[in-house]
């Protein structure tokens, strides 16, 4: 494979980070192409994000959420779904009704809506159902609110999940949030008594399985576009990212022929990508 020089421009991305199970450092390149829009302002999107498009969106979220679960997380901490009952979805209905106000359609049965694919909704009751989505963020984010004022050092990423893909004791598509916690002396007795709401489950994350986690987590999630698929508390360990500039008069491998390569998700536009992944050294 090889490249024009001067047709095409590429960056080097370099991403470190410590695995909080087993302490190592992490570090992983990738060289994918960069285009020079210096003058250019952005054309009005006139077409809808392509399938693909949103597969490799998708694709780009569980990396980066499975980066900060193992950077942050270890099996001694907890994995827990948080449902509602109810009489809790329509308390919150009533909240919403007044902020929608004319745009809350004259008769909704909320526990259906909450039950439904939201693919499947009609213009009016989809507003509703986002609304609810967000309602759903906001009671979750005053969850951990509560939690951090016992334990300030509390740290814990969620998603609200609307999209059950295997039976549990949650309905298929009704509202819940998946949450992974650490805290210095967290408890499962204080877990259950600042939730308020529905049920509680609770179990330790299980080493080898944070990537299966984290796609889990972000597949769940069916929201309007735009919506932040995932929340992360401030104090959250982060991978060190740095970009560089790279000669497009040679191809990817050029720069990495000592390190195991494998092909990523071409995007759309048909550009080369790698990642490669170094060593793994102890600390």
């Amino acid at each position: 494979m090889s490249l024009v020089p001067g047709k095409r421009k590429f960056k080097k991305i370099i991403k470190t980070f410590i695995n909080k199970e087993d302490k190592t450092v992490i570090t992983q390149y990738s060289v994918t192409p960069i285009y020079n829009r210096t003058g250019h302002k952005r054309k009005p999107k006139t077409s809808s994000t392509s399938p693909k498009k949103k597969l490799l969106n998708k694709q780009a979220k569980i990396r980066r959420l499975t980066d900060i679960i193992n950077s942050n997380f270890m099996k001694s901490d907890f994995f827990i779904d948080l449902t509602f009952g109810d009489a809790d979805f329509i308390n919150f209905a009533n909240k919403i009704k007044g902020k929608l106000g004319s745009k809350y359609p004259g008769t909704i049965d909320i526990l259906k809506l909450i039950n439904a694919d939201r693919e499947d909704l009609p213009p009016a009751e989809l507003a509703v159902y986002d609304a609810m989505y967000h309602h759903i963020q906001t009671e979750a984010k005053n969850y951990m609110n509560r939690l951090k004022r016992i334990y300030p050092d509390l740290r814990y990423v969620y998603t609200i999940g609307n999209s059950e893909t295997k039976t549990t004791m949650c309905n298929p598509n009704r509202f819940h949030v998946h949450a992974v916690l650490h805290a210095a002396g967290l408890t499962v007795a204080e877990i259950n008594k600042k939730w308020g709401y529905g049920l509680v489950k609770s179990k330790n994350l299980r080493a080898g399985h944070k990537e299966r986690l984290a796609a889990y987590m972000v597949n769940q999630v069916k929201a309007a576009p735009g919506t932040r698929i995932y929340t992360a508390s401030h104090n959250m360990i982060h991978p060190i990212i740095v970009t560089e500039p790279v000669n497009s008069m040679y191809t990817p491998e050029f720069y990495y022929p000592h390190l195991m390569k494998e092909p990523i998700e071409t995007p759309v536009c048909g550009c080369i990508g790698w990642r490669a992944v170094d060593e793994k050294m102890l600390i």
